[in-house]
């Protein structure tokens, strides 16, 4: 347990080292309903819808389609194309196409599952520049009872082209609840922190429904 304590501490202290240099704070609620269909026992497919709402639940923000191909490749490694479209409400006209390729390794011992995740994105938006991101995710989980989870992950954003460096950096908190084999839930707090020009924080409420067929 104690090592599960350092590595939760770690994956915190990441997250807060500037948030004194901040300006601003901003309440979001992020949702996902994410479908998924087995194609046989390694290949499966996902598709995601994600509203979002921001300015302290003042204003449409984003909404987000999601189409993901997996290729289980062993027992702790999952491979992945993917694509999303995305809208602005905000910006009239501000569309972005985006396609990311990922790989995923999970490892799990008894209550305990770690997982490491490493996503990069070629982004197409319409009103700028063709930029790309890498998105390096570390997670911890553990099994408070056999249906309710627990976990922990930090991601870190790091741009390309225009925006070179770091981006945003991402904690999550999550209770994951299996109603049965078909359906879980889940309800997170998000601390979401802005670096470069803009250096704000977000604190978003994010839900997600998940659906396996």
């Amino acid at each position: 347990m104690h090592k599960h304590l350092k590595i939760i501490s770690i994956l915190i202290c990441l997250g807060i080292l500037d948030v004194k240099a901040s300006t601003s704070n901003h309440l979001a609620n992020w949702n996902f309903l994410d479908i998924t269909y087995p194609i046989n026992s390694k290949i499966f497919f996902t598709e995601s819808i994600s509203p979002r709402i921001k300015n302290n639940l003042q204003e449409m923000d984003v909404v987000a389609l999601r189409s993901q191909l997996g290729y289980k490749l062993s027992n702790f490694v999952t491979l992945s194309q993917g694509y999303d479209w995305r809208a602005r409400f905000n910006i009239e006209g501000d569309f972005e196409n985006r396609l990311w390729q990922q790989v995923e390794y999970n490892k799990s011992k008894d209550k305990n599952k770690l997982g490491f995740r490493l996503r990069f994105e070629e982004r197409f938006i319409d009103k700028q520049d063709f930029r790309m991101r890498l998105r390096p995710r570390l997670s911890y989980e553990y099994a408070l009872t056999d249906t309710l989870t627990v976990e922990l992950n930090d991601e870190i954003l790091f741009g390309f082209n225009e925006n070179t460096g770091l981006e945003q950096n991402r904690i999550l908190l999550n209770f994951k609840k299996q109603i049965n084999t078909n359906l879980r839930l889940n309800l997170s707090y998000q601390f979401q922190h802005y670096f470069q020009g803009r250096n704000t924080i977000n604190h978003a409420i994010v839900t997600r429904v998940e659906v396996f067929l």
